[in-house]
């Protein structure tokens, strides 16, 4: 391992609610990565925050059925195949879930956590089934009839537990 001190460079940005968040990057140079440019990068990074969580919670990724390495491979590589089918079959029924929501008050988008259920239930069928594109047409129907509304602009004031308790609560998995 590495012992050689590191050079960090510390932000302090605030928040819209006025809290102070305390940015840590290894960009050093001010003139190329001015402090004005990380808040902007600092929401940026929520999309990716958001397939963390859904890997780890909905996917449940470190959830292996057995103790081997193949097993445990075999299970991430599950996993990770069912999400990039579920994300492959979503990807035309964005648009038209965007359609069907122009007459409303909100934008909605697909329940990911729906979507992921509906091709752990059925995905594994398509391939070993005729009349493909009619599955698929019924995976878009379900994918279409199940979605979430985008609320723009919420925050919440985040809750802080002190309390001795190191048990966090999860996130609902797909299963």
């Amino acid at each position: 391992m590495d012992t050689e001190p590191l050079r960090i460079r510390l932000l302090r940005v605030e928040l819209e609610s006025g809290e102070p968040e305390i940015l840590v990057t290894s960009l050093l140079d001010e003139e190329k990565f001015p402090h004005e440019l990380f808040k902007e990068l600092y929401f940026m990074r929520w999309p990716i925050e958001e397939h963390y969580k859904q890997l780890k919670y909905r996917i449940e990724i470190e959830a292996y059925t057995g103790e081997s390495i193949q097993t445990t491979k075999q299970d991430f590589y599950a996993r990770i195949f069912m999400s990039t089918l579920t994300a492959i079959l979503a990807f035309p029924v964005h648009k038209k879930v965007e359609e069907d929501s122009r007459d409303k008050d909100l934008d909605y988008k697909i329940n990911w956590t729906q979507a992921l259920a509906k091709i752990r239930d059925c995905g594994i069928i398509m391939f070993f089934r005729e009349h493909l594109p009619e599955i698929i047409g019924e995976i878009h129907k379900l994918f279409r009839e199940n979605v979430s509304a985008i609320r723009k602009g919420r925050s919440f004031e985040r809750k802080k537990n002190y309390s001795k308790r190191k048990i966090y609560p999860r996130y609902k998995p797909i299963s």
